[in-house]
């Protein structure tokens, strides 16, 4: 193959040489003739101009020897022709010479500069002067100095016209070896020899090229599912972000089950969570119903046990009782410490099977989530302790304002009473004086247990303070919170505490007083508690006295007793009353804290005076002392319940007591 290549390149480019010279040669010729037509053209529009330039007067100088010969034919002109006529030839004949003049550049004439200022255009103001009869300033001697260039090189170029004729006449007539058949037969065997290996070496290339572009194509697909993989893997990282930022385990479940639904393409989706032997849910998107099992317990569950991402069509399963199958379901178990801590399920109603892009996007999920359910799990944990008495393993005073809150809020929305009960350990300072701190905790941690085993599953049970406990009871009426209230001061009257013979009455025993709101906020309701207590106290302890969160127009309080107590309280913030255990309610329009029964200043009240028995607007005892009046104000404005206590029994003792 190779000597057929080089023959056939080498005939190829001796024709192509031959050709190319030939075309060369014709085109100097082409070009040489062209000159002289050009030069021919040039001559005979500077003639014109002269004759008509003359004709119109247009030189103030006498006529060189060269231009003579064009006086006559002038004169003629001016005889036969008007000036404006004249003129207006002078402008046609320089147009034609400034065309001929870029015909000469175009065919690479070397001119002169007086040639081009001759063939050039007339300027327009000597034109003007010319149509006024008046002589121009145009250069004589340049025309003449071009007449006699064009005079020369016509000669020349009319010589060189007849030679390149004659050549071109001679090369026609002579047959060119290119063109000879004797050549060109072979020559055409050689070529189709060649255009054969060529069709057969395209034929090689274009399958190779083939070859090569379907690698192209599957480097493409590949590339593109990469790029894909990393949108997706970005998309965890955002995720993870997400989920890290988050602290509560609700949170971090819920946006865990929603991005599993989007990541999986499934119709629905769950979080579950173990405890223990189970598997709780926690968290659903897509509408699916999901209930606790045990790990082993079904396709999840198995998939739970095993610690592997799982997934399969199955008839139903026992994780969504509410789903009838056939379902696809897709568990990837989050794993933190080689420990497994629950499992990310997504799912789709009917036969359709996730695809190995879905399974890995879960795995990868379930990797990145389970160090945030740990950390959110330990977070609770954390909080959980953070909430706790270290001593007696009730709630904190933290916690209860939180649960608080959220009691009132849902009180608020459903309308259903809340009550609060203060429970305060009696005597407990003589008691630690007599035995001892460790023996007062022994007997704290007792009242405690006494007093979370009094309680039912909806109570919750906190430690105010010292030696104070208090009571949350969502959703109950007063009648209810009264017979808890009365079981939690007989659990502990009934239980025989070490060394409680040295207490006054020889019994440890606690006080409570309660309160019960239909409307009101959780302060209200804490003072209304509070002030209930301090009755139980003032009455001799051991005892449940009820107060009541009043319902109105205005927010208030009231305090009702056992064995017809009188009323006397807290005064909480504007326009709060009290009322009287078998009677009528009073309301006290002022703005001021009341406690004790003591007034201060303010709308509907006088300064310095005692309220006493039915609390009516106009039953007023004697007025108390500036010194007592002083010491209670400073005790409200403290907020302080035992400088308030102290304050409020100093008072009273001014006063009538009470009728029991």
């Amino acid at each position: 193959m190779a000597p057929v290549v080089v023959v056939t390149a080498s005939a190829t480019a001796f024709i192509a040489v031959q050709v190319r010279g030939d075309r060369e040669e014709n085109g100097r010729l082409a070009r040489a003739a062209s000159r002289t037509d050009g030069m021919q053209q040039a001559n005979g529009s500077l003639g014109s101009e002269i004759v008509y330039l003359v004709a119109a007067g247009a030189f103030e100088d006498d006529l060189p020897r060269e231009l003579a010969s064009f006086e006559a034919g002038a004169a003629s002109l001016a005889g036969s022709m008007s000036h404006e006529q004249i003129v207006g030839m002078v402008a046609q004949v320089d147009a034609l010479g400034a065309q001929a003049l870029g015909a000469l550049d175009r065919l690479d004439v070397r001119v002169p500069p007086p040639v081009r200022v001759a063939l050039g255009r007339i300027p327009d103001e000597e034109l003007e002067r010319l149509e006024a009869g008046r002589t121009t300033g145009l250069d004589v001697g340049a025309y003449a100095e071009s007449y006699s260039f064009f005079v020369g090189r016509t000669q020349e170029d009319a010589g060189q016209r007849e030679r390149a004729q004659a050549e071109l006449v001679e090369r026609a007539a002579r047959p060119e070896l290119w063109r000879d058949p004797v050549f060109l037969l072979p020559m055409a065997g050689v070529w189709a020899v060649a255009l054969s290996v060529v069709f057969w070496v395209r034929r090689r290339i274009l399958a190779r090229v083939a070859r090569v572009e379907r690698e192209l194509d599957v480097e493409r697909e590949q590339r593109q599912a990469l790029a894909g993989r990393n949108e997706q893997l970005l998309d965890l990282v955002g995720v993870a972000r997400r989920i890290a930022s988050e602290l509560d385990m609700g949170a971090v479940c819920a946006a865990l089950a929603e991005e599993a639904m989007v990541l999986a393409e499934a119709d629905f989706a769950l979080v579950s969570l173990v405890e223990g032997d189970r598997l709780v849910p926690v968290s659903t998107v897509g509408g699916v119903e999901a209930g606790p099992i045990r790990v082993d317990t079904g396709f999840v569950g198995r998939a739970v046990d095993a610690a592997t991402t799982s997934t399969a069509v199955v008839r139903s399963d026992e994780a969504l009782p509410g789903e009838p199958g056939p379902l696809a379901l897709l568990v990837a178990p989050l794993v933190a410490a080689r420990q497994v801590l629950g499992a990310i399920v997504a799912g789709r109603r009917g036969e359709r099977l996730f695809a190995e892009d879905h399974e890995g996007a879960m795995r990868l999920l379930a990797l990145t989530a389970g160090a945030a359910v740990e950390a959110a799990r330990l977070h609770g944990w954390t909080a959980e302790l953070a909430e706790l008495d270290e001593l007696t393993g009730l709630y904190n005073r933290r916690r209860l304002q939180s649960d608080l809150g959220r009691a009132i809020g849902a009180r608020s929305a459903d309308d259903r009473p809340v009550a609060f009960a203060m429970v305060d350990v009696d005597h407990f300072k003589t008691f630690n004086d007599t035995h001892g701190h460790p023996a007062g905790d022994v007997a704290l941690r007792e009242v405690a247990a006494l007093l979370r085993a009094s309680l039912r599953d909806s109570d919750v049970a906190y430690r105010f303070g010292g030696e104070e406990f208090s009571v949350l009871l969502p959703g109950t009426g007063a009648d209810e919170a009264r017979l808890v209230a009365e079981r939690i001061r007989s659990s502990v009257e009934g239980r025989a505490f070490p060394g409680e013979e040295a207490l006054p009455g020889g019994r440890l025993t606690v006080s409570v007083g309660l309160a019960v709101g239909a409307r009101g906020d959780a302060r209200a309701l804490v003072e209304a508690a509070d002030a209930a207590l301090y009755e139980a106290k003032r009455a001799g302890r051991n005892r449940v006295v009820v107060g009541e969160v009043v319902a109105g127009d205005r927010e208030g309080l009231a305090v009702s007793g056992v064995a017809g107590l009188a009323v006397s309280g807290v005064m909480s913030p504007a326009g709060r009353g009290y009322r009287h255990p078998g009677g009528q309610e009073h309301r006290l329009g002022c703005h001021e804290p009341r406690w004790a029964g003591v007034s201060t200043p303010g709308r509907g009240g006088r300064p310095g005076q005692v309220r006493d028995r039915a609390i009516s607007r106009r039953n007023w005892a004697r007025p108390i002392g500036p010194r007592s009046r002083a010491r209670v104000w400073n005790a409200l404005r403290s907020k302080s319940r035992p400088a308030m206590r102290r304050a409020s029994s100093r008072a009273a003792s001014h006063s009538r007591s009470p009728t029991l």
